[in-house]
């Protein structure tokens, strides 16, 4: 869902969140959207920044019959952050919201959405460049890696005192 679409988000912790479902006894985060039923009309919203920086929002909303109303959206965000090779993104977003109310105050509410994204992110930041390059991972592996010792070791002594 695209961010200039959200009304607010609620985050409920334990095991109040099992109102939403058996498997959310951990916690739930609740994404409200606004609602065309509140806002008739539209708005353009341009944004940018360093490194290339640009967000573009374009909304508008409209009733088209009795009870009927649709709204539609399109974003595109993009940066460059050439400070760092392999360190762009863009993504385009299209939403579509067909809404519908009931004589008897009832709602129907539908999102239907369409993104597409390049992201061209360090798959692996490299330790050293040569003579052979090694990247975090490998070389957590070779120096402290889970070789005979037991699960919770593998990462280190601070994770335990930090989990008790």
């Amino acid at each position: 869902m695209d961010t200039s679409l959200v009304e607010r988000v609620e985050v409920v912790k334990g095991p109040n969140s099992t109102l939403w479902g058996v498997n959310a006894s951990g916690g739930v985060i609740n994404v409200i959207p606004k609602s065309p039923f509140e806002r008739k009309g539209g708005f353009i919203k341009l944004g940018f920044g360093d490194y290339n920086t640009q967000n573009h929002n374009l909304y508008y909303s409209t009733p088209i019959g009795k009870g009927f109303y649709l709204g539609f959206s399109v974003s595109r965000r993009q940066s460059d952050n050439s400070w760092r090779r392999w360190n762009k993104f863009w993504t385009n977003q299209i939403t579509l919201q067909p809404y519908y109310m009931f004589e008897n105050g009832d709602t129907w509410e539908n999102y239907i959405s369409y993104t597409k994204a390049s992201l061209q992110l360090p798959g692996a930041l490299v330790v050293r460049t040569s003579p052979t390059p090694i990247d975090q991972w490998s070389e957590f592996l070779r120096t402290k890696g889970p070789k005979n010792r037991r699960p919770m070791e593998a990462y280190g002594e601070k994770l335990g005192d930090i989990l008790l």
